[in-house]
């Protein structure tokens, strides 16, 4: 169904309103490099052509919710596309993610508000991840990378 990487890097996005991406060797499928939005554009162009390889992408599919603050709606509309321009940009495979998708294998509880989910998507992360210094709101990013590079398998 999804990913028929042919690439050798991964690069998993979650462009919410922290927004933040994981950038994965797909040959060890270990995570090197975590790239924290920045506003400036050129800047993170430029730390993705530095790496050399020209990733496959997968994005979270997700939108802005009428019940965020105003501000926050227009920063996470402006974060997915900015991703997906600089993404298309650089001549990126892009395959969009649902939630519900690369959540789906991690069993998350229904019912949870979003804090609580952010905080149990965030134990589970560190959980699977022992190795990796997960911050909370890169979480997102690296459990979508590590659905992406089990999906390849």
């Amino acid at each position: 169904m999804y990913l028929p990487i042919k690439e050798n890097a991964l690069l998993a996005i979650d462009p919410g309103t922290t927004s933040g991406a994981t950038y994965w060797d797909l040959a060890t499928q270990e995570c090197f490099l975590v790239i924290p939005w920045q506003d400036d554009l050129l800047a993170m162009r430029r730390t993705l052509i530095n790496q050399m390889e020209t990733p496959f992408v997968v994005i979270e599919d997700v939108h802005s919710d009428r019940r965020m603050a105003q501000r926050d709606r227009q920063r996470f509309d402006q974060h997915i596309g900015m991703w997906r321009g600089l993404c298309a940009g650089l001549g990126c495979t892009v395959e969009l993610v649902k939630p519900q998708v690369w959540q789906h294998p991690l069993q998350v509880p229904k019912g949870m508000d979003y804090s609580t989910r952010k905080q149990w998507l965030w134990e589970k992360a560190k959980q699977l991840m022992p190795n990796y210094d997960i911050k909370k709101k890169y979480a997102d990013a690296y459990l979508l990378g590590d659905w992406a590079i089990n999906q390849r398998n």
